[in-house]
């Protein structure tokens, strides 16, 4: 399929965290900078700020986390996407032990972002990026082409924006287990299904 790159979750390299409370390995990540990520977080600590950028989370194992500031108080429960504020200091704390984050993050005055669990046939809006990690099931991908393309338990695929929408779907239909998520990018100019937002 055009445009598409498939990789293991597990042959990107872990980068330690400064703070040494859990590890992350970068998914992918763009121009006017925008990263998807699956951290892995081992403890409490605090989350690093990012000037003028927007994040957004979804706890895919585990409990979840509960963030605060002052003034603050963000909720990330397991397989909920949140959004919030990545300029501020956030401090993280595990709700019932370890837990693995699908992350994103982008600047604020040139992204939209949005995660959405994949739990039934879903498209990828045209001229946006979009990271598809299967999670859980085989999804099979599909463009306007015809073209398809299997993706199995621990791979993601990367695609490029295009002129029109690719679809995606459980291999098997008659699954029912856990959701895997497709994560959008694109310009401001896009809408996306509302998510709990904690931005200011």
């Amino acid at each position: 399929m055009k445009g598409v790159s498939v990789q293991r979750v597990g042959d990107i390299p872990a980068e330690p965290w400064k703070n040494g409370g859990g590890l992350t390995r970068t998914l992918a990540r763009g121009k006017n900078f925008w990263r998807v990520s699956l951290a892995s977080i081992d403890q409490d600590g605090q989350y690093s700020r990012f000037p003028d950028t927007t994040r957004l989370s979804v706890i895919l194992r585990g409990a979840g986390v509960i963030l605060r500031r002052p003034g603050a108080v963000v909720e990330l429960p397991p397989l909920i996407p949140a959004v919030y504020d990545g300029d501020a200091i956030w401090d993280a704390c595990l709700v019932e032990g370890p837990c693995v984050a699908l992350n994103v993050m982008a600047r604020t005055d040139a992204h939209r972002i949005s995660a959405v669990p994949i739990d039934g046939p879903i498209a990828v809006p045209p001229d946006t990026v979009g990271v598809v990690l299967a999670d859980h099931a085989s999804l099979r991908l599909h463009d306007s082409e015809g073209a398809t393309l299997d993706l199995h338990p621990g791979q993601f695929a990367v695609l490029a924006p295009c002129a029109s929408a690719r679809g995606i779907a459980f291999a098997d239909p008659c699954y029912a287990g856990p959701p895997s998520f497709l994560v959008w990018v694109a310009s401001l100019d896009k809408t996306f299904p509302t998510l709990t937002d904690h931005t200011p």
